[in-house]
């Protein structure tokens, strides 16, 4: 567990039921951030040398430009 107490994990517990909606959209944002941008070099090693992960990022940068006309 590390250096983290018990009572920090229970306090952190208990304030993530209490902010369920900000965990979840949290989430969703670091998960799309560390897909855009990975964090180790071994995952960037392994996204930029897939044939895919160009192609995906074009196809989000045309639903990232989309959702931000719809949002104006």
């Amino acid at each position: 567990m590390g250096k983290t107490s018990k009572k920090q994990l229970a306090m952190n517990k208990d304030w993530n039921a209490r902010h369920q909606e900000e965990v979840r959209y949290n989430r969703y944002r670091n998960s799309a951030e560390s897909f855009i941008k990975p964090k180790s070099k071994l995952q960037s090693d392994t996204m930029e040398n897939d044939p895919r992960y160009y192609d995906d990022l074009r196809d989000l940068q045309t639903l990232l430009k989309q959702r931000l006309e719809e949002l104006k």
